[in-house]
């Protein structure tokens, strides 16, 4: 199918319009998932070290000494923080090398329990240990979820001048990255799918009001060129370009009326002027014949 002037211009307008909030949506999407990976995991931070006051770290060191007796009581302990808020997914204890010391109800309902190896972030731990403060995780998948954890150091005696004996850890299940995104730049996202339809539609209507006194423009050439010169003039009251082409076309159209309007005059004139010059001939014949006649007579006479 053939596109006009319209459907081109439409079809142009909207390419750029989705290009361009595709674009501006995939940037906001990525910002806004970079800010909330922060924020999650700075709440984990802060999460994990408040909650090292519920752990007594006397009974972590019986733990890594081998004195499984303290589990209980700690895995106890723990479960408090994600039953008082639901929105941390598991919370456990970890050794320096990674085994779990104490685990909550949700981690071992996810099949881990102490003494079992867990992952733990190289990064995220020489962080903690250098700086001795929290440090976060990157999205990663263990144990069949898809994690972002906070962890925070246990000092011995909460002596934060002393040895750092184990790792509080709090995860967050990464959906609640994906979703808070998605909440975040769902607005930005929805506006820029609907923005190329509105743009379209205002496009079409734009320039529908812009080629309108061309097609007049058009109609009118198309009159004149079919010999009709008594055409009323454009009535095109723009300021721009196709106003002055509709003035050009108008004066145009009057001085080839008036072209052909002298020419028929002057036609007639000749007409007339032939015709009286032929009468006139005709009468110089006869007076000539006459003349003729006349001599002949007296010729004859003599």
């Amino acid at each position: 199918m053939r596109l006009g002037v319209t459907g081109k211009i439409t079809f142009i307008v909207t390419a750029i319009v989705i290009a361009s909030t595709s674009l501006l949506s995939i940037i906001n999407y990525k910002s806004s998932y970079h800010s909330v990976l922060q924020a999650a995991g700075l709440e984990l931070i802060g999460c994990a070290n408040i909650t090292t006051g519920i752990i007594n770290p006397d009974d972590l060191k019986s733990i890594i000494r081998g004195d499984t007796s303290a589990i209980p009581k700690i895995e106890e302990d723990i479960n408090w923080t994600v039953e008082m808020k639901p929105i941390f997914a598991t919370h456990y204890v970890l050794s320096l090398d990674g085994k779990i010391l104490a685990a909550d109800k949700q981690l071992k309902d996810q099949g881990f329990k102490a003494g079992d190896q867990f992952y733990i972030d190289k990064e995220a731990l020489n962080h903690l240990i250098s700086n001795k403060h929290g440090a976060y995780t990157k999205i990663y998948n263990f144990g069949g979820m898809e994690r972002i954890t906070g962890y925070a150091p246990i000092y011995e005696d909460h002596d934060p001048n002393k040895n750092i004996i184990a790792i509080n850890a709090i995860d967050f299940n990464a959906e609640i990255v994906k979703d808070r995104t998605w909440e975040i730049a769902k607005t930005t996202i929805l506006i820029g799918f609907l923005l190329p339809f509105i743009a379209a539609f205002i496009t079409a209507i734009v320039v529908r009001m812009m080629i309108k006194p061309i097609v007049q423009i058009s109609d009118y050439v198309k009159e004149v060129a079919s010999g009709y010169l008594n055409i009323q003039p454009l009535n095109i009251q723009k300021k721009d370009e196709i106003g002055q082409l509709a003035k050009d076309f108008t004066k145009m159209t009057e001085s080839l009326k008036n072209i052909i309007t002298n020419v028929s005059f002057n036609s007639h004139q000749l007409v007339t002027t032939s015709q009286q010059l032929s009468a006139n001939i005709e009468e110089t014949t006869k007076a000539t014949n006459n003349i003729s006649n006349s001599i002949q007579d007296v010729a004859l006479g003599m």
